[in-house]
């Protein structure tokens, strides 16, 4: 039995091994505009992407921390979007992005290697219809930075 799967790195392997907190946050965008007389006016400028963060751990009773935990890092360094699923194998569609990692060592052999580790992950939701159109974007957000780099080399006039 799996507690969760952050692509395809298992958090825990039942209740008790799995994330021991878990947080989603829902933000909207509401700036206010200052009016001659009254109260501001709020303007609804939609949601913000939502945010999650877990707190779990890997242990050698269920993997292989040292792994485990590359695999965790390979991802972050990454930026790659990994979709979240729970144990009751429900996934609703959205892939997260890891923004912050805190990893403690909580357990090492009488040798120094590492057994338990503590992670806590902060991620923040990428919304994309399929990992093809999100590398997509990345692709066209690059093309516009080179264009804009290559330009300016160009035109000496251009301000940097």
């Amino acid at each position: 039995m799996i507690f969760a799967l952050l692509g395809d790195i298992r958090i825990g392997n039942a209740v008790w091994t799995g994330p021991t907190s878990a947080k989603e946050t829902s933000k909207a965008t509401l700036p206010e505009h200052k009016v001659a007389r009254g109260k501001p006016v709020v303007q609804d400028m939609g949601d913000e992407l939502d945010t999650k963060a877990l707190e779990f751990f890997f242990d050698e009773t269920f993997c292989e921390p040292q792994a485990e935990l590359a695999r965790l890092e390979m991802a972050f360094a990454a930026r790659m979007p990994l979709p979240f699923v729970g144990g009751d194998g429900a996934f609703d569609g959205i892939r997260w992005i890891i923004e912050e990692m805190d990893v403690q060592t909580l357990k090492t052999t009488p040798f120094g290697r590492p057994v338990r580790f503590r992670i806590s992950l902060k991620m923040k939701e990428v919304p994309m219809p399929s990992l093809l159109s999100f590398l997509g974007q990345v692709a066209r957000g690059a093309a516009t930075a080179l264009t804009s780099t290559v330009a300016s080399a160009l035109n000496p006039l251009v301000r940097r």
